[in-house]
């Protein structure tokens, strides 16, 4: 997945101690999830933000598992736990 090391960096701001950013190249976008947290946290991503409004699958990188994108995706992160995601977009060809 090149869009991890090379690319656009987009920051969202840090609450409570959960930490999101976007990697982006022509090809990939990445959603990178750090939770800082000693307890397990849950992360909802809303598709306000234009990075987040044609994508309709995360796939988790690690897991394999898809996570369905409609008006807000809801990450459960373990504690100290990192999860990157390949975001899915909708083709309108």
């Amino acid at each position: 997945y090149n869009g991890i090391s090379m690319g656009k960096m987009i920051h969202f701001p840090v609450k409570h101690d959960l930490y999101y950013y976007v990697k982006t190249n022509s090809d990939e976008k990445i959603l990178c999830v750090v939770n800082n947290n000693d307890s397990v946290k849950t992360l909802n991503i809303t598709k306000q933000s234009s990075v987040f409004r044609n994508v309709h699958t995360l796939l988790d990188l690690f897991s394999g598992e898809k996570i369905r994108f409609t008006d807000e995706a809801i990450l459960n992160l373990q504690k100290k736990e990192c999860k990157a995601y390949l975001m899915i977009e909708e083709r309108h060809d």
